[in-house]
């Protein structure tokens, strides 16, 4: 399988795991997905524009209790990963992304005043076996695990440069400081 094809395989996963969680929070939660996945704007992200002219990358979902005035509106960044990383300092399982989006998404939370809340989806409970040669548990947690971003940009766990998007780098935090919802096969149904 070459690179384009592996990764609109990765993109097609990622989107219908997007869907999933969509269709979970308004489910469950009882809330309302006003901005869906499927309103991307370039490159595969939504995007919104300022008053005063600049862009910004968003989060997947702007979600709502029907009812509501929109100041309690909250966007959601809905990720699926197909494991935990495990981190062998900290010896504990960690979850992260670009930070070129972390940058992004802690902007939008500045200039909007809406939360911005990341979604994980972890789905494989067995470790990679680079995690394993690390000494990681032999299974992996899985679920729907949630954070608003304000509670995690005071706990990062660490920054690894050069690797993600663009070769800007990834933020990690442990899966510790993450809520979990539900699982796998709820979220999948």
């Amino acid at each position: 399988m070459n690179y384009r094809e592996a990764f609109r395989g990765r993109l097609t996963r990622g989107e219908e795991a997007e869907d999933a969680i969509a269709r979970w929070i308004e489910t469950h939660m009882r809330l309302t997905v006003r901005w869906h996945p499927e309103n991307r704007a370039h490159n595969g992200a939504p995007s919104i524009t300022l008053p005063d002219g600049r862009r910004l990358k968003c989060p997947d979902m702007l979600v709502s209790k029907e009812g509501r005035d929109d100041s309690r509106d909250v966007f959601v960044e809905a990720k699926r990963k197909d494991e935990s990383t495990w981190y062998r300092k900290g010896r504990r399982w960690e979850t992260g992304i670009d930070v070129h989006y972390y940058d992004a998404y802690c902007e939008v939370e500045q200039e909007t005043g809406h939360p911005v809340t990341l979604a994980f989806l972890h789905t494989q409970p067995e470790p990679s076996a680079r995690d394993l040669s690390l000494g990681s548990p032999t299974s992996a947690p899985t679920g729907l695990y949630v954070q608003k971003l304000h509670h995690l940009a005071t706990s990062e766990s660490h920054r690894h440069p050069g690797s993600g998007y663009g070769g800007e780098g990834m933020v990690y935090w442990g899966l510790d400081r993450f809520l979990w919802l539900a699982s796998v096969e709820h979220v999948l149904g």
